[in-house]
């Protein structure tokens, strides 16, 4: 069907031109969309005596498509800054409006249709290569290329399009913008238009068509240069761009009025951005060159489209129309006839790829002609030549090459020559040595030597203590005394050995960063440098002109680097460059630095933190402090002083008491050195010689505040949540101090402390005048005027709260010495230090049940015998004493820097010091083990209503005339060796804690006390105050029919039984816990005795089980 269509237009076309006019060829045309102009065809069928004309243009209207360039219908064509009025004619073949119109007269302004078309449109991308540019307007592509090869001359927005970039390495984002004002239009086939038509200039003329209407307003194109760009800056950049381009398209159309800022901007902050404006409408008389000045451009114009053609702006799309649908429609006879053929599409394409790769390739030369003319001292002569002279052929090259294809593609368009000729006149350009794909890999190849040395020049020499010598001149003026390092260079060989090349480059490298030393980098290709016999890169170290080491890699010494170490200030202030030695915990009182000669980068940094905790160990302690397990040793064995706020650490945790802890600390200020190991006034080997092994680097500024509430344990449970109450309250209220900004004295939260408990204050800028214990409002007036005391110090910046330490061992891997100084760091690892400090904790633990002790026997001094006391205080003393050894131990092997030594120290604690919690506990338990028992007994009897007569029983006869019965236990240290009779009497002297019964302990430890004749823990019982004769027990015993039931004697004793089995089991426990209270042991046993032994008590004042548990503490 094709084929009998392209007949059948063939013979028509024979008919129109010989009748009517001439028709453009239709030959090779692509469909992409139908050429519908529906005022024009129903004018020709209006026309009689033109049914042949109204047949073919029917025809050609449905069957030829209309095509996006070089079309042979109507089609639309934007500016490109050109300026053409309505009728003016325009020759698709070159591109060109001819500066003719079709109309005799100027045109009058009554037939011009006008129409306000209001539209505005935005788009942003980036890219880094020229064809990208395009896809950002849509422009066609043989429109692109007709401008590349120069075939349109251009000007306004689309003048970017022909901008050369600047370097290969740049990217480049642009932001278009699009406006439309109104339409002129005009209709060449209205009876009155064809009044004023020119039939002599529609016959002459060689054009193709006729301009019909003009779209008027404004285009910019903003474009964002970002220069020097590597692969791996693309995506940051490219991200950094879209953020910028996100704020300003916000700004289309938006009033003066609207302000749209972008935190951190990428523009304001980048000094390697160019922007450049391509506009129909000038930005001004200055580029801008700044964000706000491209804000401010952007919202101007409108303001500025105004100025123009009586506020419609400039041309911006034209409208082309066919000039022989013209020809056709009023009989007009084009007197030559003329042709518009299509280019094929892979045509283009391919051409699109050249003109990029020209441009790419352009930029890589110009790129390395600079480079090398700029560094000509390390290119050799004819190297520099090769260069220069390729740059300069290829760009003569390829502008000789861009006019052949000009007149190439002309022809073709023009039917002169066929899509054959073109792409021949391609190949010709490809298989040229000139071309710029084969010009690319020639530098790539040819060049990488050049290019390689271009990069190890910039690497070395733009540092200004690094020079670049052709020569090996002589050493011996260079820096007498000093050490001068040379490496011996060349990418010859480099490629002859990699490995070598690796080492004695990164040593350089890093020597480089000494200021005494005096580098040089000597560049073998030159014929001066007398580097023939050499077969590798060396480095090799001179001194007052003699060579000490042609194996610099080899001689130098190397450690492991080691991560920068965070010390507690500790009250200690120090400055930066301060030394410290980390085996000791201390700052040696000297500096790296003979001068303040470096920079100091001052960060503000303002942040605030708090916390609650209730401590249990001494780990815990030091994680509210953050102290390293290191440093920690450091502090318990007074190597380094605790002053201000951590001076709480070395108040010890005690198990009678909570303790509750507020943290307070603010971050105000960081302190950080710049440069400071390429300072001229460091002196390393003096400062090595000091034994220190860090540097302070920087300084963390602020204040910490701890409150410490401590209240017995044996409170009940609502003050210790009282306490908690209390410490958020304290929180809130000092949070609120520090966001109030007024001056006056009101309280923006209330605070009041409720639980009692004493109060201890560590801060940094504790008010020494306030006493917390006597004064209530104490701690409430030094929270308020917290803020104020920090503020006031240091200019607001606080006290030294951490120290971050450089490693010194990192300089002499970073510098390195021929004679590197031995330096032993601790072999101890984290965790060996770690177990270092729960042997303290444990120590500290130790101490606490001392503590606990004493304050138990301090309680019930009555009941506590002299010997005793005595006893104890003995213990006490004596595991201070080991103590103090051990940590005198300890202190001594620190100093004299044997780590392994002080971790033994620590690991014999129990063994050679006997100061461990366990050593303690069993020396504890073995002397005081009954006194212990005996006191928790009483304190449980107190709880239950049991009293304790202590060494007497007169006052029994007090009370003759109660009718209330009582009870007397007999307590004494031996009787507990009687472990049977012991438990049973016990559980039943339990059992007799009934409201019409009186109770009582006799201390028979004591030979003040009545109990003589006794042997055993016996019951004696008492009515009204006359003693029974004989042993309550044994009478219970024996009473008859009481014991029975055989059941019943059985359950007791395995009650018994287990019961002493508990009991054998609690004195020989050895984990260092405290002595279970017999109270639980008992409460424990009550309540399950069962039904059976409510049985063994029924006969005897009706006693029940159930009222026996309720006897029994809660």
């Amino acid at each position: 069907m094709a084929n009998n269509l392209r007949g059948f237009t063939s013979s028509v076309r024979y008919l129109v031109e010989s009748d009517h006019g001439s028709l453009p060829s239709f030959k090779g045309t692509r469909a992409e969309q139908y050429f519908s102009f529906h005022s024009q065809s129903e004018a020709i069928m209006k026309t009689e005596g033109q049914k042949i004309s109204e047949l073919i243009l029917v025809i050609t209207i449905v069957a030829l498509p209309m095509l996006a360039f070089g079309q042979k219908g109507h089609f639309q064509m934007p500016a490109l800054g050109r300026t053409a009025q309505l009728g003016e004619f325009y020759d698709a073949r070159s591109e060109e409006f001819l500066g003719q119109s079709v109309f005799r007269q100027r045109l009058p302004p009554d037939l011009v249709k006008t129409t306000e078309v209001p539209w505005m449109n935005s788009r942003f991308d980036t890219t880094d290569k020229q064809s990208g540019k395009r896809k950002l307007l849509k422009m066609e592509i043989g429109l692109y290329i007709s401008i590349m090869l120069g075939i349109i001359k251009i000007s306004g927005k689309c003048s970017y399009l022909k901008e050369d970039q600047d370097s290969f390495g740049s990217i480049s984002s642009y932001l278009s913008y699009e406006t439309r004002t109104v339409k002129d239009s005009v209709d060449l086939f209205l009876n009155d238009i064809r009044n004023i038509i020119s039939d002599d200039r529609l016959s002459t003329v060689e054009a193709t068509h006729i301009v019909t209407s003009i779209e008027y307003g404004a285009d910019a194109v903003i474009e964002f240069l970002h220069m020097n760009a590597t692969f791996q800056d693309t995506e940051t950049i490219t991200a950094g761009f879209f953020a910028q381009a996100k704020a300003l398209l916000g700004l289309v159309g938006a009033s003066a009025e609207v302000d749209i800022t972008v935190e951190n901007h990428y523009l304001s902050s980048n000094n390697d951005v160019t922007i450049n404006i391509f506009g129909d409408i000038p930005a001004g008389s200055t580029t801008p060159q700044s964000y706000q000045e491209v804000m401010d451009y952007i919202r101007d114009i409108p303001v500025l489209t105004k100025n123009y053609n009586k506020g419609k702006g400039k041309p911006v799309v034209y409208t082309l129309f066919p000039i022989d649908a013209i020809r056709q429609k009023y009989s007009v006879r084009a007197r030559s006839i003329l042709t518009l053929e299509d280019v094929e599409p892979m045509l283009l394409q391919h051409l699109v790829r050249m003109t990029d790769q020209m441009q790419e390739t352009k930029l890589i030369l110009k790129d390395l002609a600079t480079d090398v003319n700029t560094f000509s001292e390390c290119i050799t002569t004819p190297d520099l030549k090769r260069v220069n002279q390729l740059y300069e052929d290829y760009l003569a090259f390829s502008e000789k090459f861009k006019g052949i294809f000009k007149n190439a593609l002309i022809a073709v368009r023009s039917g002169e020559q066929s899509n054959a000729y073109l792409n021949d006149t391609i190949s010709n350009y490809t298989s040229n040595p000139l071309s710029a794909t084969k010009v690319k890999i020639q530098v790539q190849e040819d060049f990488q030597n050049i290019s390689e040395k271009l990069r190890i020049y910039k690497t070395f020499i733009l540092s200004e203590k690094t020079e670049y010598w052709s020569t090996l001149s002589s050493l011996v003026l260079v820096n007498p005394g000093k050490n001068v390092y040379v490496l011996f260079y060349s990418p010859r060989l480099v490629q002859k050995n990699i490995t070598s090349w690796l080492a004695c480059s990164s040593l350089f490298h890093r020597l480089t960063k000494i200021p005494s030393n005096h580098m040089v980098v000597l560049d073998c290709e030159f014929p001066s440098a007398n580097c023939e016999d050499l077969e590798n890169v060396e480095l090799r170290q001179y001194r007052n002109g003699k060579l000490i080491t042609n194996d610099t890699t080899r001689d130098f010494k190397f450690f492991k680097k080691l991560d920068p170490i965070q010390v507690p200030a500790f009250g200690r202030k120090e400055s930066i460059g301060a030394l410290y030695n980390s085996q000791t915990g201390k700052f040696v009182g000297s500096s790296i630095l003979q001068q303040n000669v470096f920079d100091v980068d001052e960060v503000m940094e303002y942040v605030r933190e708090s916390k609650i905790v209730f401590p249990k160990t001494f780990r815990e302690k030091m994680e509210i402090l953050r102290i390293p397990p290191d440093v920690a040793v450091q502090a318990f064995t007074h190597n380094v002083e605790c002053r201000t706020s951590c001076e709480f650490i070395r108040r010890p945790l005690t198990q009678q008491n909570v303790t509750g802890i507020y943290v307070h600390t603010v971050k105000s200020n960081v302190d950080t050195a710049l440069d400071l190991i390429l300072a001229e006034g460091v002196d390393l080997t003096a400062t090595l010689e000091s034994g220190a092994t860090h540097f302070v680097h920087q300084v963390i500024y602020g204040t910490t505040t701890i409150v410490e509430v401590e209240i017995p344990d044996n409170s009940i449970e609502c003050d210790e949540n009282l306490l908690k109450f209390d410490l958020e309250d304290l929180r809130e209220f000092t949070a609120a101090g520090f966001d109030n900004s007024t001056t006056d004295n009101t309280d923006p939260v209330d605070f009041q402390m409720r639980s009692k408990g004493s109060i201890r204050v560590y801060s940094d800028v504790l008010d020494l005048s306030i006493n917390f214990k006597e004064d209530k409002n104490g701690l409430k007036h030094f929270m308020k005027n917290l803020q104020q005391a920090i503020t006031s110090i240091d200019q607001g910046k606080g006290v030294p709260i951490t120290y971050v330490l450089e490693p010194f061992q990192n300089f002499e891997l970073y510098f390195g010495t021929l004679k590197p100084r031995i330096f032993q760091p601790p072999n101890l690892k984290t965790s060996d230090f770690q177990q270092i400090v729960r042997s303290y904790e444990e120590i500290m633990e130790a101490r606490a049940e001392i503590a606990s002790w004493s304050l138990n026997f301090q309680e019930k001094k009555p009941c506590v015998m002299v010997g005793d006391e005595m006893t104890l205080e003995g213990l006490r003393l004596q595991f201070e004493h080991q103590c103090s050894l051990w940590l005198a131990d300890l202190k001594t092997a620190i100093d004299e820097g044997k780590p392994k030594e002080y971790f033994e120290i620590f690991k014999n604690l129990t063994h050679h010091y006997k100061i461990s919690k366990a050593a303690i506990l069993e020396k504890l338990e073995t002397e005081l083990g009954w006194t212990t028992d005996k006191i928790n007994l009483i304190k449980t009897g107190k709880q239950n209503g049991i009293g304790y007569l202590g060494r007497t029983t007169n006052d029994m006869t007090r009370n003759n005339n109660s009718s209330l019965k009582t009870y007397i236990f007999h307590l004494k240290r031996e009787f507990q060796q009687q472990k049977e009779l012991w438990s049973k009497n016990l559980f039943l002297f339990y059992s007799l804690n009934l409201p019409k019964h009186r109770l009582f302990f006799l201390d028979c430890d004591f030979e003040q006390s009545n109990c003589n004749g006794i042997t055993g823990p016996a019951i004696h019982e008492y009515i009204k105050g006359v003693r029974i004769p004989g042993d309550f027990s044994r009478q219970i015993q024996a009473q008859p029919g009481l014991m029975s039931n055989q059941d019943d004697i059985q359950k007791l004793q395995e009650f018994t039984a287990a019961l002493i089995k508990d009991f054998q089991k609690l004195n020989k426990d050895s984990a260092g816990q405290f002595r279970s209270s017999l109270n639980r042991t008992f409460t424990s046993a009550v309540n399950n005795c069962g039904a059976s032994l409510g049985k063994l008590f029924e006969s005897y004042d009706r006693l029940m089980c159930p009222a026996v548990q309720a006897s029994c503490p809660r």
